[in-house]
């Protein structure tokens, strides 16, 4: 079983390709639409964790600091750099796309809890 980081990394790349593909080859307006949709909720999902990790400077959960990482902050730009910290960029992308496919339909709620599922699943893996 792949772990949850890297289910998180690749269903971003991968659904709206092949969403967009089967639309297209099916000639279904809806999957289409769907498909840019789940991608345009990654595209702008991706852009907000980087820069709140510039700005926050939030210490990694993974290091040796205790339980208590409410106090740890280091504010200024690139102060904490943008790869540790919070908020964790492939969480935020899956609740992104999570709440696009339950938005999108509304009459097919197992969808929509298929996608919260996957969410919780992605944010599992971070400690």
């Amino acid at each position: 079983m792949f772990p949850p980081s890297i289910i998180g990394g690749l269903v971003p790349i991968v659904l709206p390709l092949i969403l967009l593909a089967v639309g297209s080859l099916a000639g279904n307006v809806r999957t289409r639409q769907t498909a840019f949709a789940v991608g345009q909720s990654r595209s702008s999902a991706g852009w907000s964790p980087p820069h709140t990790k510039a700005i926050t400077g939030r210490v990694h959960p993974a290091q040796d600091v205790g339980p208590d990482l409410s106090h740890l902050f280091r504010f200024g730009f690139l102060r904490g750099g943008v790869f540790w910290g919070w908020p964790s960029s492939h969480t935020t992308i899956a609740f992104a796309m999570a709440v696009t496919v339950f938005t999108l339909f509304p009459k097919r709620r197992w969808l929509g809890y298929v996608a919260i599922i996957y969410a919780l699943y992605v944010a599992s893996a971070c400690p």
